[in-house]
């Protein structure tokens, strides 16, 4: 085959592999300023620096990728155009750009096979060396893209107005059917619902509400009716728990026997349960009785009931403890920091309780500097006391993340910010805890696997 015939589709990849280079290049920095405008600010390393010394590390990557290429790429091309008789063009760049057969050269080099060649049969052994370092670079680029990537989200009912009786439930049943038709990837055109088909496969888990205090066969017709507005199966097997939030509701509520029978309801149709209570609003005695509705269950569970043994309980923010105490009261043995620590040190005794790292914005002092470059630090030192008690009670394998948006945005940074701060905060927590990357991946991921039961 004649080595000048020209390859028009060879010269058109060699030129857009060039082209691919630069582009990545100019996104990989470009992604990271804009996530430098989103991320909080550091006062010992600031996050600006992190990101600048990535893009530098970037261009640095690309430029001595690109020196070593445009080198060879030279050598290449003036061997080939003097075994063509073509002078090499000399003199200012204009001139110089004018007298090249860079087109010419694109679509009749055999660079690459010379350089495959090269490295295949005249190397004596290198291209084994060659061929491992690009598999490996290779793999290590897709287990980047993949770890890196959003894998979904398990999506916590928002607390709509909804009520025991069944025309009270209308408006918790519209939102399964929001969440059935994201998971379908059917948006209505006609409206702006902040979803694309594109995100169905996003939805991993769904807690809806449901009338959890109404006992088993309230329990089931809901359910039905949730089913009813999933539309098939499959959406159907993304629903993975309910929630019923106690922390407005009167004392005594989740100890009457329709709460705990609808508990064993779900545990017995393999759902868990999302619970809601407030340490500091509704008062330290809810969180007292969740130790008496655990020990109920506990209770059952010895005598055979494997409704109890099949329940996972997920206990939302905390507990929202007190974090307006200081640390001189906590220090100081406070009561209400106390009870708050037995009664989350005796929650963590039952079998099955898992505890979710989320909802502390909403519970911080009003007065906090969210501009201020030291306000991670300071927002850390708020919650390294309770922190510490969850950790230690509850241990990586059994603590969650969770964003609690969009109610993150009360008291916290704003729209814009409060996702990606709450973030950076428990990044924060969990590098200053020296986990393993395991132990990180439960928390940001594994434990919702396990507690919500998903693949």
């Amino acid at each position: 085959m004649d080595s000048d015939a020209p390859n028009i589709l060879g010269g058109t990849i060699f030129i857009c592999y060039i082209g691919a280079a630069l582009l990545l290049t100019a996104l990989i920095v470009l992604n990271l300023y804009k996530t430098s405008l989103r991320s909080p600010p550091r006062s010992t390393w600031n996050h600006v620096q992190q990101l600048s010394v990535f893009s530098v590390l970037a261009i640095l990557s690309f430029a001595t990728l690109s020196y070593h290429m445009l080198s060879f790429l030279i050598t290449a091309y003036s061997n080939w155009a003097v075994a063509r008789g073509l002078a090499l063009p000399q003199g200012v760049l204009k001139n110089y750009l004018k007298r090249l057969h860079l087109w010419q050269w694109a679509r009749t080099s055999t660079l690459f096979q010379d350089f495959a060649t090269k490295i295949c049969m005249e190397s004596n052994g290198n291209w084994w060396w060659t061929e491992n370092t690009l598999m490996f670079s290779m793999a290590w680029n897709i287990y980047m893209a993949v770890e890196g990537k959003l894998q979904g989200f398990v999506f916590i009912e928002s607390d709509r107005v909804s009520s025991l009786p069944q025309d009270g439930w209308n408006h918790a049943l519209e939102e399964v059917g929001f969440l059935a038709r994201i998971a379908k990837g059917e948006p209505r055109e006609e409206e702006e619902e902040g979803f694309r088909a594109g995100d169905k496969d996003l939805v991993l888990g769904i807690v809806p509400w449901a009338p959890v205090p109404a006992g088993p066969e309230a329990m089931e017709e809901y359910m039905n009716l949730a089913k009813e507005r999933c539309g098939d199966e499959k959406v159907w097997k993304k629903i993975k728990g309910v929630r019923y939030l106690v922390q407005d509701k009167p004392s005594g509520l989740m100890l009457q026997p329709s709460f705990i029978e609808s508990l064993k309801w779900l545990g017995n149709n393999g759902l868990a349960f999302d619970l809601g209570v407030d340490a500091r609003n509704g008062g330290i005695w809810q969180l007292r009785e969740t130790c008496e509705m655990l020990r109920l269950l506990h209770s059952n569970r010895r005598r055979g009931n494997m409704g109890e043994a099949r329940l996972k309980i997920v206990i939302n923010h905390l507990c929202k403890p007190d974090l307006y105490l200081t640390s001189e009261e906590i220090a100081n043995g406070h009561q209400s920091y106390a009870k708050w620590r037995d009664y989350i040190e005796e929650m963590a005794r039952f079998d099955g309780t898992f505890m979710k790292l989320s909802g502390a914005f909403s519970e911080l002092p009003s007065s906090q500097d969210w501009q201020d470059p030291g306000s991670l630090e300071r927002i850390l030192g708020i919650l390294r006391f309770w922190i510490d008690v969850i950790f230690d009670a509850f241990g990586p394998s059994r603590i969650m993340f969770g964003s609690d948006w969009p109610v993150c945005n009360v008291q916290g940074p704003g729209t814009e910010l409060s996702w990606q701060y709450w973030h950076g905060v428990v990044e924060a927590i969990l590098s200053a805890r020296n986990l393993s990357d395991d132990e990180k991946t439960m928390i940001w991921s594994g434990t919702a696997q396990v507690a919500y039961n998903i693949p």
